[in-house]
């Protein structure tokens, strides 16, 4: 309960307490309510990028998806997926017309498949981010997520070069009861202190990479 309580105020410190977002789903009594709250997102979302981005602008005229300030759901599999290529030559004009840096914050990929790719998020992407989470742990799988103990299989190379993975996230590790394995290289040595790890600590619940689980499930299956 200590921990808890310390963790919910440092969040409040950074201003990315998601109450309000997380009430707005899981006050929802059935299916139906949440296909309707995801519809309505989407379409605040499409009418947000269509006005604000120059890149969905020309996609979205091209596709015909929005018309007198209206959505089509109906076309939205039309949209191009968002490749990290297509993120790279148009950076600019992915970023709203009226972007301020004071609001957002640089963000990258790990960097597990390639080169790291640099993105920007703001504190409203951190508010639903973090409510999308607690509401599938907690409605979906039953899990109080933020007491449960766990261990996250990463993969992340930009954790790998620094070395370290920093103060601030040591802190927020030990508040939500996680340890962090890289499995970005690992060797079989590696995977025996992991799982040493794994047997020791007895996690609620392993998360990670569907890659570095399988070569770990792997390892314990070949290794008895």
């Amino acid at each position: 309960m200590f921990k808890k309580a310390i963790w919910h105020f440092l969040i409040s410190l950074h201003d990315e307490n998601f109450t309000k977002e997380y009430r707005e789903v899981v006050l929802l009594k059935n299916k139906q309510q949440l296909k309707n709250l995801e519809d309505e997102k989407l379409k605040s979302l499409l009418l947000h990028a269509y006005k604000e981005t120059n890149y969905y602008k020309k996609i979205f005229d091209q596709i015909n998806i929005i018309k007198n300030n209206k959505v089509d759901l109906n076309k939205f599999q039309k949209i191009p997926i968002l490749t990290k290529e297509i993120i790279r030559k148009n950076q600019n004009d992915l970023k709203r017309n009226n972007f301020d840096k004071h609001w957002s914050f640089e963000n990258s990929s790990g960097g597990s498949t390639g080169e790291p790719l640099k993105i920007w998020q703001d504190k409203n992407y951190k508010k639903w981010h973090n409510a999308a989470r607690i509401y599938y742990f907690k409605k979906l799988l039953h899990i109080d997520e933020e007491r449960a103990k766990k261990i996250l299989l990463w993969g992340s190379e930009r954790d790998l070069l620094k070395g370290d993975i920093g103060l601030e996230k040591k802190i927020t590790n030990f508040f939500l009861n996680t340890t962090i394995l890289n499995t970005f290289k690992v060797s079989k040595e590696k995977m025996k202190e992991y799982l040493d790890i794994i047997n020791k600590q007895k996690p609620n619940f392993i998360r990670g990479y569907a890659g570095s689980l399988y070569e770990l499930a792997n390892f314990v299956q070949k290794n008895n």
